[in-house]
């Protein structure tokens, strides 16, 4: 099959794709006839498929202790390499589809994304953000009943300083029976 245009002694083919894998061979003709060459093959190698994300990171919010998990799923031929960043730098040893954090501490808050490669080069995932809920502080009582030495018919006072985050209550015990209505700092 003659090739349109290709009339000189040389034959370039740029972009060569997988149809262009034939037979090539070259009529040489002047005033006393044509010859033709012998034929040669093209045979073209498919380049591996680069990588592709197909489903990306997703962003989480976890409580402090908790676990967060990030995935990524890819297509791409050959070899597929994935190394993890927190914040733009490399997370050693993190080098699966997948990231798992346990337990979450409050340090782990950043933004996190995979750099994905196969031969033909590296793909980016979306850059998604863990943010990680503090737990609240526990009660920690900082100062505690004092004993208390009384006259009989006297009034006496009891109380109690705490700190800690939430919600606090209190409930007051006489020889550990609850006192009802005890529900405040002081007695």
């Amino acid at each position: 099959q003659t090739i349109n245009g290709a009339t000189s002694a040389s034959l370039t083919l740029s972009s060569v794709g997988l149809g262009d894998a034939a037979s090539y061979r070259v009529r040489v003709t002047n005033s006393q006839g044509s010859v033709l060459s012998n034929s040669v093959g093209l045979t073209v190698i498919a380049l591996p498929e680069p990588v592709v994300i197909i489903s990306q990171p997703q962003a989480l919010t976890v409580d402090e202790e908790a676990s967060a998990s990030f995935s990524v799923e890819v297509t791409g031929d050959g070899e597929i390499s994935y190394q993890w960043l927190k914040d733009d730098q490399t997370i050693n040893g993190a080098t699966s589809s997948s990231l798992s954090i346990n337990p979450v501490i409050l340090t782990d808050a950043a933004a996190y994304r995979v750099r994905v490669t196969n031969s033909q080069g590296s793909v980016l995932s979306n850059a998604v953000a863990l943010s990680v809920t503090a737990l609240p502080e526990p009660v920690v009582i900082v100062s505690q009943p004092q004993a208390v030495t009384a006259d009989e018919n006297s009034s006496v006072s009891f109380s109690v300083e705490v700190t800690g985050d939430g919600d606090i209550s209190y409930q007051w015990l006489k020889d550990d029976q609850t006192i009802n209505g005890a529900t405040s700092s002081s007695l």
